[in-house]
């Protein structure tokens, strides 16, 4: 009876354990504009194409180079900073 009650437990913490989450592999690719010679990729390039993309911030003027402690990348509307307390780039 003991033993069942273990193996029953085991089996609801395996059953119910979370699956570990995927990397978005496709955040990863840099995407590299021959208008401006520059790329693209990681929290960056999520938060770009969640928010409107080329039509909103325009095409990367810069790589991510760190200014004032952070990563920042200009582009041709906008200047992106990373911010690593607050969340990640979709929430």
């Amino acid at each position: 009876m003991k033993y069942g009650c273990v193996l029953l437990l085991l089996l609801v913490i395996v059953t119910l354990w979370p699956a570990s989450a995927e990397a978005n592999t496709q955040a990863g690719k840099p995407v590299f504009f021959r208008e401006t010679g520059h790329t693209l990729a990681y929290s960056f390039r999520e938060f770009f194409d969640w928010q409107g993309g080329l039509p909103i911030f325009g095409f990367p003027i810069t790589e991510v180079f760190v200014e004032d402690g952070r990563p920042v990348q200009y582009f041709e509307r906008a200047r992106l900073e990373w911010h690593a307390g607050i969340g990640d780039a979709t929430g």
